[in-house]
């Protein structure tokens, strides 16, 4: 690999080919290097969060290869490409729990001209091993039948994470690189499997003898990450990200803030425009959530620049806290798009909320959203028709009623009504196609987000955006197949009394339909 200190070349560009022009060429190569930047144009262009943004290329893909290593090879040849191929290379930078990691974030931190191109910091950040592997000795042959054929990478590994973590590597690190990343706007915190990774994981689900002897914990993982983040932002003092994404939340990862210095937490709230939470703890995961609930008034409170929140929970163990607990009657006035996931509610709690942002909200969504007994769907898809006039998207993915979610018939069957929220990030290859020195390739090798080919209105409720979080277009979009409608805007039905909202069962076709009626568009070509 090409060290840090390698220089170009030469001074100058080849001939004949203007900056610009190499700018052109680069775009070709890796297009989407500032996605998800401005605020605006990420929701308006569905780039916000995605399934997709978690998944590596795949490694057969000729042109994930060319992006991943030409840019910085290209950059070797003169000073005038490696001006010009940097931001290509570093605006969007995705950084490893490992030493190998760390060492390569230090490296770029250390380059004030690469240090101020990130704008997008991802952290990946794999299961944690609670107490090393001198027990996993005894189920080493049990593994090896399930299909680990290198132990000792999995023990590497485990001695990486304590070696990080005893020393504190990864918080002296984090602290000198996101001071020196003074125009971060994005921090996502990721999770991330590699195969063996999966293989003891499969083997632990279904062997809980062995879960009392050895165990890897995504809980401790969330938890340390999430601090040692946090920790380092609190002590930037010139570097202000206004998005935070976590998908994978723990609650125990929030509960440092409450030992930290409030002017520091009030200051990073206060430039909050975009947040994305979603919490997997299986453990009394209301109960902390409860303990939680004053922390999230008073990041809430501050936050009065808020444009864009999602808070989700498992869908398989929707909340029953009230709504307020999370929300605590805040009103943003700028807020443009909202969601929940994973919740029990009342009519009334929805239709409360949305009333507090009905003159701002361009884009609703309520994925896995069972209403309690008493309340109905079509009272709040009046209200969102009536009152919502800004309304330009909206997503009611698998939501029902409480009594169903709760019924026999459901628990026959719940995969199919609740298909997993989120998969893992993950890499199966044997290199960890990340570089000591950040010249090599570009940093977005992990983390780059797709908003092609997308079909709000397809049959498949399990298709690949079924689970998607990020934030819908904001201007119609009808699937390319459509004819174009000449139904002269006519509004096919007239009342809520005619949505059918009769029973504790939502079909995936009627939700659609919903949609298009809270929407008022044509229920045949999706236009209004």
């Amino acid at each position: 690999m090409t060290p840090l200190s390698s220089k170009p070349s030469s001074s100058n560009l080849p001939k004949d080919l203007p900056p610009e022009l190499w700018k052109l060429i680069l775009s070709y190569i890796e297009p989407d290097y500032e996605q998800a930047i401005p605020i605006d144009k990420a929701i308006a262009r569905r780039q916000f969060l995605s399934v997709e943004s978690f998944v590596p290329p795949d490694p057969r893909d000729s042109l994930a290869n060319v992006g991943r290593h030409s840019i910085g090879r290209l950059r070797l040849v003169c000073r005038g490409l490696a001006e010009v191929g940097a931001p290509f290379q570093f605006t969007q930078l995705v950084v490893r729990f490992s030493q190998k990691g760390l060492r390569r974030l230090d490296n770029i931190s250390r380059c004030p001209h690469l240090a101020r191109l990130v704008k997008r910091f991802t952290y990946m950040v794999p299961y944690f091993f609670e107490e090393g592997l001198d027990d996993f000795d005894q189920i080493r042959d049990d593994l090896r039948q399930e299909g680990l054929k290198n132990f000792n990478k999995l023990r590497e590994k485990a001695d990486d994470q304590q070696e990080i973590v005893d020393q504190r590597l990864d918080v002296h690190v984090l602290k000198r690189a996101i001071a020196n990343f003074t125009s971060l706007q994005l921090v996502q915190l990721l999770r991330w499997t590699e195969h063996e990774d999966r293989i003891v994981l499969d083997y632990l689900k279904r062997h809980e003898e062995a879960r009392r002897a050895v165990n890897l914990d995504w809980t401790l993982a969330c938890s340390h990450a999430g601090q040692t983040v946090g920790i380092a932002l609190l002590n930037a003092r010139k570097t202000e990200p206004n998005r935070f994404i976590l998908p994978f939340a723990s609650p125990s990862s929030a509960q440092f803030l409450r030992q930290s210095k409030p002017n520091s937490v009030w200051t990073l709230a206060e430039k909050l425009t975009c947040l994305t939470l979603h919490f997997d703890d299986a453990d009394d995961l209301e109960g902390k959530l409860q303990d939680l609930s004053e922390l999230f008034h008073a990041i809430f409170t501050k936050a009065a620049k808020m444009k864009a929140v999602h808070i989700g929970f498992p869908p398989q163990r929707p909340l029953t806290l009230p709504l307020e607990k999370i929300f605590h009657h805040v009103k943003w006035d700028d807020l443009i798009a909202f969601g929940v996931q994973g919740w029990e509610l009342e009519e009334s709690e929805i239709i409360g909320l949305l009333e507090r942002h009905k003159d701002r909200l361009k884009g609703v969504r309520l994925r896995d959203v069972h209403l309690k007994d008493g309340s109905a769907w079509k009272e709040v898809l009046s209200f969102m028709r009536d009152e919502m006039r800004m309304l330009q998207w909206v997503s009611l993915r698998r939501i029902g009623y409480t009594a169903y979610y709760t019924s026999a018939q459901f628990q026959q069957h719940p995969g199919a009504e609740v298909p997993p929220f989120l998969s893992d990030s993950e890499d199966d290859s044997d290199d960890e196609s990340e570089d000591d020195e950040p010249i090599p390739g570009p940093s977005t090798l992990v983390d780059s987000d797709d908003d092609s080919n997308f079909d709000e209105d397809s049959d498949d409720e399990h298709e690949p955006h079924a689970n998607d979080m990020d934030f819908p277009s904001f201007s119609p979009d009808t699937p390319a197949s459509a004819s174009w409608c000449n139904c002269s805007g006519d509004d096919h039905l007239g009342s809520a009394e005619e949505l059918g909202d009769t029973d504790i069962v939502v079909s995936n076709t009627k939700r659609k339909h919903w949609e298009r009626w809270v929407l008022r568009r044509c229920p045949e070509h999706g236009e209004r």
